[in-house]
């Protein structure tokens, strides 16, 4: 996506390296070492030290990937997982603050 838009070709290009492999299942990605968007964005969130942002967007994207493999099977996402859960509990704990 980066390459074919006129939009983003004056954007400067981070090099990343990982060892992450890509959890991303609503496409499958040619290797295991291409992250999604969502992916790439946390590897940043943490690159600029930014190490809470990225664990909350990787639960999120947890559930994202939970609720769309549900959808998928055509079954209910009505029980807690543990991303959920986590999530939950930090929603409840920022708001105490």
């Amino acid at each position: 996506m980066f390459r074919k838009s006129p939009w983003l070709a004056g954007l400067p290009v981070l090099p990343l390296h990982s060892t992450e492999k890509t959890d991303y299942r609503l496409r499958k990605a040619a290797s295991e070492e291409h992250l999604c968007t969502a992916e790439v964005g946390i590897e940043l969130l943490k690159l600029a030290g930014e190490q809470n942002a990225a664990e909350v967007l990787g639960y999120y994207f947890k559930v994202f990937n939970q609720g769309y493999a549900a959808a998928r099977h055509q079954k209910p996402t009505l029980e807690l997982t543990d991303a959920m859960q986590w999530l939950v509990d930090y929603q409840s704990a920022s708001a105490s603050k």
